[in-house]
């Protein structure tokens, strides 16, 4: 069964929430469903997620797919419903126990009603034309990135991502903005404040995504050059990724974080951007010694 909208989608599980309710994807979006179930008292189960050994999240069970054959699952995660829906049905659940919800936006209303993303978002208008016919620098952290290169653009608006910050013991430069948009480095790196404030020493301002450990900061006043991006993934019918004219709306991704650093300098009015360490096949061994 699938909702089109948010009260379609919210008045189906009210009619079914004591029936067996599980929620099918303990990853974060899994995890803010689970607390808007809490906060407006829906009943529910637990989790059911292929990583058993999470146990528990939200104060519910995570069971395995094998485990549970009766009640409705509600998939978690627009982006792989395919792929468990398919899992489900291996392990003999029926099309009409499975609830999808059939647009990102329905997502991201429930998500409102936790976090306020929504005016965080709407700051990067701050940002728009900003920097009118400048030109700018987008550092990737490929193997041919080399220390001279950053020292001669100190004097250099410059966006630069995730672990460029350990580079920052052996150069005085420092990007303009800093992004941090990977999941696992941001879960690592972005969950104690002093970490954070490493990545962001010496930029004007950093950027990551509203589902990522940093909206934790958004009403630390020690954290106030931290801004929220929406970011989406879309193709468009030629399946190249959609790209934003409005930052302040929505960011879309395209599997690098150099994708939404190109939209925001773009936003911000730079029309000559230069890229460095963009290396487009790798040496995964480089990297990881690097």
């Amino acid at each position: 069964m699938e909702y089109k909208s948010v009260e379609e989608y919210i008045n189906a599980i009210h009619t079914i929430e004591n029936e067996n309710l599980y929620i099918v994807g303990a990853g974060k979006y899994g995890k803010i469903l689970g607390e808007y179930f809490n906060k407006n008292n829906i009943t529910w189960n637990g989790y059911i997620d292929k990583r058993v050994e999470l146990k528990q999240m939200n104060g519910k069970p995570v069971y395995g797919y094998e485990e549970v054959k009766n009640g409705y699952y509600i998939i978690s995660t627009f982006f792989y419903r395919k792929e468990i829906m398919e899992e489900l049905k291996e392990n003999d659940v029926k099309l009409d126990q499975i609830i999808l919800y059939g647009n990102h936006e329905i997502f991201f209303e429930i998500y409102q009603d936790l976090v306020p993303w929504k005016k965080y978002v709407n700051e990067l208008k701050i940002f728009y034309k900003k920097y009118e016919g400048n030109r700018c620098f987008i550092i990737g952290n490929g193997p041919s990135l080399k220390i001279e290169d950053l020292e001669n653009i100190k004097k250099e608006y410059s966006f630069a991502s995730n672990a460029i910050y350990a580079i920052y013991a052996y150069t005085d430069w420092r990007p303009t903005y800093y992004f941090a948009t990977d999941s696992i480095f941001c879960k690592q790196m972005m969950a104690d404040k002093t970490n954070l404030k490493i990545l962001m020493d010496g930029c004007d301002a950093a950027f990551t995504p509203i589902l990522e450990e940093g909206i934790r900061y958004r009403e630390d006043s020690d954290i106030n050059q931290l801004y929220y991006m929406l970011t989406l993934i879309k193709e468009s019918k030629n399946g190249l990724p959609y790209f934003s004219s409005d930052c302040s709306k929505q960011i879309y991704s395209a599997g690098s974080v150099t994708y939404p650093m190109l939209q925001l300098a773009i936003y911000m009015g730079f029309k000559q951007i230069y890229l460095l360490g963009m290396d487009l096949s790798n040496d995964i061994n480089l990297i990881i010694q690097l």
